[in-house]
């Protein structure tokens, strides 16, 4: 299987995030991140635009050691990235003209596809070239397993790729990226681990009664049974286009001391949530899930490895609730160097998962890793936050680029919708991602309505102060 591998590179053991996301993989849920980048210029010729983009993958294979990695070992308890030789035919491709070509339809495509990557082969990065029916139209994307990088590596790799400039020096001489155990404190309390051991390994095994009558009250939407499992739904995405919108959002929360855009959109998703909840006299419960990167110039290299935490918001919302008061008591929250901290263990627990050596190996359930993830996507209540707001801020793009929009592939089982956001100039644009069957009407109307509170949104005045009530009238 590995007879193509360089004998003469050392293996570099993959660390607890990344074995995750393989682990997601193995269970045929491959953790994908997409960025695609829309043009219509038509004086730029697709052979122009190929050998730009292959040579340009060719100087980042030689930079970053990580993308052309493969995984060794990768349904084990110890999967390794090993280093093989590539060349950019191998990651670079050309797709002829399809009809009606659009972003979601792309997201869908590469989403739903049986097998994106063949880890144990790699590469673990595809860049193509898609040619639009529009005359001079064309879309590239960027297709990157999650084993490989995060979010905002990815959207570094992206900006990397589009760019005519030479590569930076910063971060090149720093090889295969570390693990993040190594360079981030994220090893959990016993404070933290032991309310989440309890009540993600024991709690489950406990008898019916004495479980419900000790399982904490659930967030909206999580706690309800799933018509089907998430595991083999199909997955869709819808985008949402926001021209010029990120000034005026960002002065509106200025003048209600709202410090970021992500506070603004998260509120919108909070405003969104009870919109579809429908009226109720009685709190909504929510919780909701943002990554946030931790990536350092210092010991990390700027488009390759994890390094992210992960920022847990709990809350209860009802129609009264100010719109900028929970934005700013959110964006406050996710800044506090005690959340920050927890954040860190959110990811630092995935060291306590069940990892017995002793585990009798299935096809299906290769380690315990991926019996756990299977044990709970197949369960009734899968879920554990309502949301995941994934935002990586300003992607830079040449000016032959016309939109940027990226997205990843939904969980089966951390969130039933995900929000992937990022801006490109004045513009931002937004993907919601969900399981189609899994949790219907809600999901498949969130796109709709998050739109519409949002431009209710951009629509205010500086001293308006609008509840939820107000933003989520239909």
């Amino acid at each position: 299987m590995l007879s193509h591998v360089l004998t003469s590179t050392a293996s570099h053991p993959a660390g607890f995030h990344e074995r995750w996301s393989l682990t997601r993989d193995n269970v045929g849920a491959p953790p994908i991140l997409v960025f695609i980048a829309e043009s219509e210029d038509s004086l730029r010729s697709k052979t122009v635009i190929r050998e730009r983009l292959s040579n340009r993958v060719h100087l980042l294979l030689q930079a970053y050691p990580l993308l052309s990695c493969c995984v060794a070992d990768a349904r084990t308890r110890s999967p390794a990235f090993v280093q093989r030789e590539v060349l950019a035919e191998e990651v670079c491709s050309f797709s002829a003209s399809e009809s009606a070509t659009s972003a979601s339809r792309l997201f869908s495509d590469r989403f739903n596809r049986p097998q994106s990557f063949d880890v144990q082969k790699g590469p673990l990065w595809k860049v193509d070239i898609v040619e639009d029916e529009a005359p001079g139209a064309y879309f590239v994307v960027m297709t990157a397993h999650h084993s490989m990088v995060d979010g905002r590596g990815a959207a570094n790799l992206f900006q990397l790729l589009l760019s005519a400039e030479a590569l930076p020096e910063e971060g090149r001489l720093l090889g295969l990226p570390p693990r993040s155990e190594d360079v981030i404190a994220m090893a959990p309390s016993w404070s933290y681990i032991l309310p989440k051991a309890f009540f993600g390994l024991v709690l489950p095994r406990l008898p019916a009664l004495l479980r419900h009558y000790l399982t904490p009250k659930r967030p909206w939407l999580c706690d309800r049974a799933v018509l089907a499992s998430p595991h083999g739904a199909h997955k869709r995405t819808e985008v949402i286009h926001l021209p010029g919108a990120s000034p005026t959002l960002r002065r509106l929360a200025a003048s209600h001391g709202v410090t970021t855009i992500n506070s603004v959109l998260h509120s919108a998703c909070l405003a969104t949530c009870f919109a579809l909840a429908g009226s109720s006299t009685l709190p909504m419960y929510l919780d909701s899930a943002t990554p946030i990167s931790e990536r350092s110039p210092a010991t990390c290299t700027p488009c390759t490895g994890n390094f992210v935490a992960l920022f847990e918001w709990r809350g209860s919302i009802k129609a009264e609730t100010s719109f900028w008061g929970i934005a700013k008591e959110y964006g406050a929250s996710i800044v506090s160097s005690a959340e920050r901290t927890r954040a860190r263990y959110a990811i630092g627990a995935l060291a306590f998962l069940p990892n017995s050596d002793d585990w009798q190996s299935t096809p299906e359930r290769p380690t315990q890793w991926e019996d756990y993830l299977l044990t709970k996507a197949h369960d009734s209540t899968p879920f554990g936050a309502t949301f995941e707001l994934s935002n990586l801020g300003k992607i830079y793009a040449p000016d032959w680029v016309s939109r940027v929009t990226w997205a990843q592939r939904p969980s089966i089982a951390s969130t039933p919708l995900t929000v992937d956001a990022c801006g490109r100039g004045d513009d931002i644009c937004l993907c919601i991602g969900s399981s189609e069957g899994v949790l219907e009407p809600e999901l498949a109307a969130f796109a709709e309505s998050l739109e519409r509170v949002i431009r209710r949104i951009l629509s205010l005045k500086e001293l308006q102060s609008p509840t939820l009530g107000d933003l989520a009238q239909p």
